[in-house]
């Protein structure tokens, strides 16, 4: 077999793509937990969006010039 035979078969597709998931789950669940603890510490609602925003925002930036 050809080595990109095995790289874009179907089954590397779908161990890639569940992998993908568990992390955007895990990641989804952990900003769920974070949002609803900084209510109950009686953070205001709009400084956690600006939080979050500014923590994505430093998040994916860095990453673009890899692609």
């Amino acid at each position: 077999m050809h080595y990109l035979e095995i790289a874009n078969s179907d089954i590397v597709l779908i161990l890639c793509s569940s992998a993908i998931l568990v992390v955007v789950i895990q990641s989804l669940l952990f900003i769920r937990k974070a949002w609803k603890r900084g209510l109950e510490l009686g953070i205001d609602k709009k400084a956690m969006t600006k939080a979050m925003t500014n923590s994505a925002i430093f998040t994916i930036l860095p990453s673009l010039p890899v692609f």
